[in-house]
């Protein structure tokens, strides 16, 4: 029953906000400035491959910040705090899925066994312990490094 209410509500909503013909609205945004120039130098350094599996196809792959962009302001740009990773393995770092030892071997959280269907996670499990793909100049910092480990890595 309460269900259905919650259906009805909702369906009221949408019906009311369908009165209107307007679909889009102006907003003022902050923009990330230099964040090209960061996904740019971060893809370069790593030859516009993943660096766990040797992925090429540049449209799948980001850069991915190690330390994120908000918790970390003086380095948002510095390539050492940026990893070439595929889209789906980006979220998995981001959420602390895995992370990048000081020896820049990967270490798969213990969490990932909560999915039911997780087979991009499943290839994931199987690169614990790998080393990534060395690049070409700007080796991930250590300290950024810790720092994930330490504050964002489901342990």
């Amino acid at each position: 029953m309460v269900l259905k209410k919650l259906y009805q509500d909702i369906g009221e909503v949408y019906l009311e906000n369908l009165k209107s013909k307007e679909t889009e609205t102006e907003r003022m945004v902050k923009t990330r400035l230099n964040q090209g120039f960061f996904g740019t130098v971060v893809m370069a350094n790593y030859d516009t491959t993943y660096c766990i599996t040797g992925l090429k196809t540049p449209q799948m792959l980001e850069a991915a910040h190690i330390v994120s962009w908000k918790n970390d302001v003086k380095n948002r740009i510095n390539p050492q705090n940026g990893l070439c990773l595929n889209r789906l393995h980006r979220k998995a770092f981001d959420e602390g899925y895995f992370t990048i030892m000081n020896d820049f071997s990967i270490q798969v959280s213990k969490y990932l066994d909560d999915f039911e269907d997780s087979m991009g996670l499943d290839f994931l499990k199987s690169q614990n312990e790998k080393t990534i793909k060395t690049p070409i100049q700007f080796m991930p910092k250590v300290e950024f490094l810790t720092y994930h480990q330490e504050h964002i890595f489901l342990k």
